[in-house]
């Protein structure tokens, strides 16, 4: 799996933030594993989704920035509210077409012109 997501153009994780849980995998794995263990330095998208508009956040997007900065990790992170499926998809499609743009602008300026975009998903 890790170089399978070396070769990837961005990663994008979802996190709940109804779910104490994602954040702290967020933390104690996926940032971690990204940065120890694949060195990825592409674009890293963190996406913070209420699954259950009904009930508060349990973290901050403030507590959220803080833990990326400390993880050395370069990410950017966006808190998307609670966004229908397709909506969510919408801004995934755009987010992979923007990596996909810009991999293509740099392979016209560097050696390697017969690589292919590569994209991956981990549930």
């Amino acid at each position: 799996m890790i170089s399978y997501i070396q070769s990837c153009n961005a990663v994008i994780v979802i996190i709940d933030l109804n779910n104490r849980n994602t954040f702290d995998n967020l933390n104690e794995f996926w940032l971690r594993f990204l940065r120890d263990d694949c060195f990825y330095e592409n674009g890293i998208y963190i996406f913070g989704n209420y699954f259950d508009k009904s009930s508060p956040a349990l973290t901050t997007s403030e507590e959220i920035c803080d833990m990326i900065i400390k993880s050395g990790i370069s990410a950017e992170y966006m808190e998307i509210g609670h966004k229908p499926y397709d909506e969510l998809n919408k801004l995934i499609d755009q987010l992979i077409t923007n990596a996909y743009e810009e991999e293509l602008k740099n392979m016209k300026t560097s050696e390697c012109k017969g690589e292919s975009f590569k994209r991956c998903s981990i549930y």
